[in-house]
């Protein structure tokens, strides 16, 4: 009996083990179908841009549901957790300002030879975009193009689809799923679902600082030698001091602008009647800031009268180090940088119709206080090569800070405008310049991780506050 008795209860737990087992199976199968399950996330708007984007969003994915400016560009990120502790996936969009001037094929295999993989797969996902206005762009259809490729690593286990699309006023999207794993499906289930949910709206401010910028093309630097330059200044050249928020002076910037001999004595004799590309254009910008930060920059711009062709070289010193650039536009829109420090880096751009260098930035301002418009954007090209989204808003005077920055009645009296930057990178920086009636800049008050406030003045005052740059100064403003 008891031999019969312990076959029989042998069996039972077979069976039992079995059934958990099955249970086990079944539960897995529920976890693993529920958590490829793709959520996307309400649309995520890339402020001013008029682009939005759904990425994934629950059952294990993760994301902090932001753009995030880097180099350039926008990111926006979505990781899947598998529970092992590492990430099994990732979903990134990227919205260039500045695309490389590398054609879509080349990224392609770019993207191929990073990641130590092979092309298995490409194809193309139309996007709709009927309802965009077309303005500043010579697309002009209703539809956008991803084209994509499916990247395979031998023995890796490991897929990559990564699409590219050009989007109106110069800008590009780039969106990549990374999949670690045999699960090629969900990998390309994520990126065309992405690339799916992309939609492109008419961004006014966008095509307004397109068109501003066009304007100062239009008219030609030299057109703004009588208004940005006026009399009172010397040798034509702007001097500002720097001050921090206790009213102590802690650096100066000088700059000028100026045009070649020819151009000059156009404007003198009316004689000449120059083609306005053909004529040349040179600036110069200097900034010190002295101790502790001990910082300075020197800069020296060369360029036609439109700003189509141009070469900008800048050289930075600070406590720790030097650096330096040199920025060349010698084809329509292509930019070169050249940034020059322990290694030579060369990278060409795509630049949209809204760049402009920030050594022009006093001439946006008065365009668009010549303008009707209230808000524009622009992508300011810093002198390292950097474009940074900036936009800039028309504002009512505010009579307690024009009280604070302006101690004398006198001075208050002679704002009469007012403008707001706020750079979009994140940073939270954001400025406001006041301007008197001839729209010249008499101070800036720059909100910064700390407070500066740039006030205009003379050469002699420059001389007085800074008699260690006294030599240095003479010398440039000649030279300038």
């Amino acid at each position: 009996m008891n031999v019969v008795y312990a076959i029989k209860k042998k069996g039972a737990d077979k069976i039992a083990f079995l059934g958990l087992l099955l249970v086990a199976l079944l539960l897995a199968r529920l976890i693993i179908a529920s958590k490829s399950t793709i959520a996307l996330s309400k649309p995520l708007v890339l402020n001013y841009s008029g682009l939005s984007v759904s990425i994934p969003a629950g059952n294990g994915w993760k994301s902090e549901k932001r753009w995030i400016y880097h180099k350039n560009a926008f990111t926006l990120t979505a990781f899947f957790d598998s529970g092992s502790g590492s990430m099994a996936a990732v979903a990134r969009c990227r919205y260039l300002l500045a695309p490389t001037t590398a054609a879509v094929d080349t990224l392609f295999n770019e993207k191929a030879a990073t990641i130590g993989g092979s092309i298995a797969n490409q194809g193309q996902i139309p996007v709709d975009i009927s309802d965009y206005r077309f303005t500043n762009s010579s697309q002009s259809t209703g539809t956008l193009i991803v084209d994509w490729v499916h990247i395979q690593k031998p023995k890796g286990l490991f897929d990559t689809f990564y699409g590219v699309t050009h989007l109106p006023n110069g800008r590009q999207l780039d969106i990549e799923v990374y999949q670690a794993g045999a699960d090629t499906d969900l990998a390309k289930s994520v990126f065309n679902r992405v690339a799916e949910s992309v939609k492109i709206r008419n961004s006014q401010i966008l095509d307004a600082g397109c068109e501003i910028v066009a304007a100062i093309k239009r008219k030609g630097l030299d057109s703004f030698f009588g208004s940005h330059f006026d009399k009172e200044t010397k040798n034509g050249a702007n001097f500002f001091l720097i001050k921090d928020a206790r009213q102590r002076s802690i650096g100066f910037t000088m700059d000028v602008l100026i045009a070649a001999p020819v151009l000059q004595q156009n404007r003198e004799t009316e004689l000449y009647d120059f083609d306005l590309s053909a004529q040349t254009i040179q600036a110069a910008s200097f900034y010190y800031i002295r101790r502790p930060y001990n910082r300075e920059q020197a800069t020296l711009f060369q360029g036609v009268n439109n700003l189509d062709e141009f070469t900008w070289r800048s050289e930075t010193s600070r406590i720790d180090a030097k650096s330096g650039a040199e920025i060349v536009l010698d084809k329509p829109a292509v930019m070169t940088v050249r940034k020059l420090g322990e290694t030579v880096e060369d990278n060409s751009y795509h630049i949209s119709s809204a760049a402009i260098p920030d050594i022009f930035s006093e001439l946006t301002f008065r365009q668009i206080l010549d303008s009707d418009y209230k808000e524009i954007l622009v992508d300011i090209i810093e002198a390292d090569g950097a474009i940074l989204p900036l936009l800039i808003s028309r504002i009512e005077k505010d009579t307690s800070a024009i009280e604070q920055f302006f101690s004398k009645a006198a001075d208050r009296e002679k704002v009469t405008y007012v403008l707001k930057l706020e750079l979009l990178d994140g940073r939270g920086f954001s400025e406001q310049v006041f301007f008197d009636n001839k729209k010249l800049i008499l101070k800036r008050l720059l909100r910064r991780e700390v407070i500066y406030i740039i006030e205009r003045t003379d050469e002699d005052t420059i001389l007085r506050e800074f008699p260690e740059r006294a030599d240095y100064i003479l010398r440039k403003s000649k030279t300038l």
